[in-house]
């Protein structure tokens, strides 16, 4: 898509009780009749080390209108926890589940 602007960035945390993997990916770009529209996409996966072992995974998608936060999603748990229904079905929007899934599986490879 012509103006589109694409930033990724990735960094791993190790500490003694966890490793921390950091996934950022925001996509910037203008749609008629809606406008400057900025896609945030935060991935952080979580390897707690220290007493009972786990894993944690925080997926975090907001989406801004002219600087305005206007969707704000939960992509574990598939939960919508912010949206302004004017801009409704939200078809114009670039990151999805497979976004977050790539980006999860890059940042799993990664650790490994």
């Amino acid at each position: 898509m012509m103006g589109e602007e694409i930033h990724q960035s990735s960094f791993e945390v190790k500490e003694p009780e966890s490793e921390k993997m950091k996934c950022f990916k925001k996509i910037e770009y203008d749609v008629p009749d809606v406008g400057k529209v900025v896609e945030e996409l935060n991935v952080e996966l979580t390897k707690i080390i220290k007493d009972k072992p786990k894993e944690e995974t925080v997926a975090l998608h907001k989406v801004f209108i002219n600087g305005d936060l206007v969707r704000e999603v939960d992509f574990i748990n598939n939960k919508v926890l912010k949206s302004e229904s004017r801009f409704e079905p939200w078809s114009f929007l670039h990151i999805d589940q497979s976004t977050f899934q790539q980006m999860r599986d890059n940042a799993i490879a990664f650790q490994s």
